[in-house]
C-alpha cells in the first residue's frame, strides 16, 4: 500500500528576521494576501443628480396632462384672431389730393364696402370699390394730407363702418375661422442588457438609490434615467421631420415646444436683464391676449439676473400658481416677481444648464410659458397650455415608458439567450396651445 504526504505549496511559509527594524518584511508583500481592504462602499453622486426628468420637469411643472391618443397623429383646435390688419400698398398720394386712392393687398382681405379703416395708425378713410385683393380708399378729412409714394406699404386696420340713411343692410360678412394643427408621434425605444454571470457578481461599491451591491442593478437604474432624460429632451426640442432621407424611412419626428414658438410665438433674442426688458416682453403678450400668470425657467445666468430684479423694486407677486401660498413656490425654489400686471414664477431648469444638453452651448436661455388653460375654439372644452399625450391601447394603458423583458435567465425565459435585456418604449408628443404667447429666449 503507498501512501502519499501532501505537498506544501505555500512559497515561503515562514520568514526568519532579525530584531532590526529595517529587516521586517515589506506591507507590500503581504497586503494583496491576508490584509483586508479599508474600501468605502458609498458612490459619490461626482455630478449630482444629472436628472432633467422626473417629478420636476418643465413639461411636467406647466401641468401637462396624460392624455391617451388613440391615433397615428393628433388633431387640434386653436382660434384665429378675431380682426385682421388689411395691409396693403397705395397709390401714388399728395398731401393735397382729395381723391380716393386704390389700396392692392398680397393676399384677399376682409374689407367691405362702407368699411372705415386707419391707414398707418392716424389717416381716417372709407373703403368702396372692393375687389378680392383690391380696395379704394377716400380720407375722412379735406385732403389726405399726407404723401405716399407710388405702391408704398401701407399698415391699414378696420375700426367699424359708416352707412348713409336709407341705405340697406350689407350683403357681405366676415366669417370666422378656426386653426388645424396636426401633431405626429413619435416612437423612442432604449435598452439596457446583463449577462446571467454579470447578474450575480458584487461589486465594489453601492449604489445609494438602489440599496443594491449588484452592479448591473445601478448600470440598469442610470440608462432608465437616460431614457426619462431623452423623453423630456425630445419633447422640448424635438422638431418635425421633412427631410425625405428621413421621411421616406418613416420617421416623422414630432414639433417639440422650442420649434413651436420659434414657427408661431415670440422670440427674445438674448437674457432678460433687467426689469424694461421684461417690461417689453409683458407688452407684447398682451398683444397676444395673454394671461397674467407665466412660469419663467432659464439657465442659471438667466436666473441670477432675475434675481438681480427681485433685488430692486418689483410689484409684490400673487401665487396662483401654487394656490396663494408663498411657502410652497420656495419649497419648490421658485421666485416671483409681479412686473407689467403679471407674475412671473422664476426657475432654473436643469435641460438648460447641464453641459450635456442645452448647458453645452447656452443657445437657448429661458422658456416663458402661460399658465393654466385655453379653451378649444370647437368644442369650448378647457385644455392645458402643453399637453403630452400617449398612444393608448383598449385596456387603457399606454406607451410611455412601456417595460418589458427578454432573454433566459433568472426566472425570464423567453429565449435561449444567457442573458436579460431590459427594454422601454414611449409613443407620445407635445401638444403646444397658443404658442403665440408663448416666448423662449435664445441666440
Amino acid at each position: 500500500m503507498s501512501r502519499f504526504t501532501p505537498v506544501d505549496n505555500t512559497s515561503t511559509p515562514l520568514f526568519k528576521q532579525d530584531a532590526t527594524i529595517d529587516k521586517y518584511i515589506d506591507l507590500g508583500a503581504y497586503i494583496n494576501d491576508v490584509d483586508r481592504p479599508d474600501n468605502r462602499e458609498a458612490l459619490v453622486k461626482t455630478y449630482g443628480s444629472q436628472l432633467i426628468s422626473g417629478a420636476l420637469s418643465y413639461v411636467r411643472m406647466i401641468g401637462a396632462t396624460n392624455a391617451v391618443a388613440t391615433n397615428d397623429e393628433v388633431t387640434y383646435w386653436e382660434e384665429a384672431r378675431l380682426h385682421k390688419t388689411q395691409n396693403g400698398t397705395i397709390a401714388a398720394t399728395a398731401a393735397a389730393d382729395t381723391g380716393a386712392k386704390l389700396i392692392t393687398t398680397s393676399e384677399n382681405h376682409s374689407i367691405i364696402d362702407g368699411d372705415v379703416v386707419m391707414i398707418n395708425g392716424y389717416v381716417r378713410a372709407r373703403a368702396a370699390s372692393v375687389t378680392a385683393t383690391t380696395y379704394n380708399v377716400t380720407p375722412y378729412d379735406a385732403t389726405w394730407g399726407v404723401t405716399f409714394a407710388a405702391n408704398e406699404f401701407v399698415k391699414v386696420h378696420k375700426i367699424g363702418n359708416e352707412f348713409a340713411q336709407g341705405t340697406d343692410q350689407p350683403t357681405d360678412f366676415e366669417l370666422s375661422n378656426v386653426v388645424k394643427r396636426t401633431q405626429p408621434f413619435m416612437i423612442t425605444k432604449y435598452t439596457y442588457s446583463a449577462t446571467g454571470s454579470q447578474m450575480g457578481n458584487i461589486g465594489w461599491v453601492k449604489d445609494n438609490e438602489t440599496g443594491s451591491m449588484y452592479w448591473y442593478q445601478k448600470g440598469l437604474n442610470d440608462q432608465r434615467k437616460r431614457a426619462e432624460n431623452f423623453h423630456e429632451a425630445m419633447a422640448l426640442f424635438g422638431k418635425v421631420a421633412t427631410n425625405t432621407n428621413l421621411t421616406t424611412a418613416n420617421i416623422n419626428g414630432a414639433e417639440g415646444y422650442t420649434a413651436a414658438v420659434e414657427d408661431r410665438g415670440v422670440v427674445n433674442t438674448g437674457y432678460i436683464t433687467d426689469i424694461a426688458d421684461l417690461q417689453d416682453i409683458s407688452v407684447i403678450l398682451d398683444k397676444q391676449g395673454a394671461p397674467e400668470e407665466y412660469m419663467f425657467g432659464g439657465n442659471r445666468v438667466q436666473a441670477n439676473y432675475f434675481d438681480n430684479m427681485i433685488a430692486g423694486a418689483i410689484a409684490q407677486p400673487s401665487y396662483g400658481l401654487f394656490n396663494n401660498s408663498a411657502d410652497m413656490a420656495v419649497t419648490l425654489g421658485f421666485k416671483s416677481a409681479k412686473v407689467g400686471g403679471r407674475t412671473f414664477h422664476c426657475k432654473p431648469l436643469a435641460v438648460l444648464i447641464d453641459p450635456q444638453f442645452g448647458g453645452q452651448t447656452d443657445f437657448y436661455k429661458f422658456f416663458m410659458t402661460p399658465m393654466g388653460s385655453v379653451a378649444d375654439p370647437k368644442t369650448g372644452i378647457q385644455a392645458p397650455t402643453l399637453e403630452l399625450n400617449y398612444k393608448g391601447y383598449p385596456d387603457g394603458s399606454k406607451r410611455y415608458m412601456e417595460h418589458f423583458m427578454l432573454g433566459g435567465v433568472n426566472g425570464v425565459y423567453t429565449n435561449g439567450s444567457d442573458k436579460r435585456s431590459f427594454e422601454w418604449r414611449s409613443e407620445y408628443n407635445l401638444i403646444t396651445r397658443g404658442a403665440n404667447r408663448h416666448v423662449i429666449g435664445r441666440g
